[in-house]
């Protein structure tokens, strides 16, 4: 699913698509200094990203243990690519 327009999601995934390009170029060129450093901040988005989700559901399943709705609630992103299906 695409992100929303405008999200955080839709900012990273540009970000992102900027240093592959950047990345591509510098191998073409030969510029192997260049393109180990995109390659290692590519990976290193990669990590984040992870953990993002990690302390996202970490959180997400502490308030479903609480029962707490309100701060489950404020954890799901509310767009239609997101589902539940336990």
């Amino acid at each position: 699913w695409p992100s929303p327009r405008d999200s955080p999601e839709q900012a990273i995934d540009e970000q992102l698509a900027r240093i592959e390009t950047d990345l591509y170029q510098a191998t073409d060129r030969m510029d192997l200094e260049t393109s180990q450093q995109k390659d290692d901040l590519i990976s290193q988005m990669h990590i984040d990203d992870c953990a993002s989700v990690l302390q996202a559901n970490s959180a997400f399943y502490m308030a479903f243990s609480q029962k707490n709705y309100e701060t489950m609630h404020n954890l799901w992103l509310h767009d239609r690519s997101v589902t539940c299906i336990h």
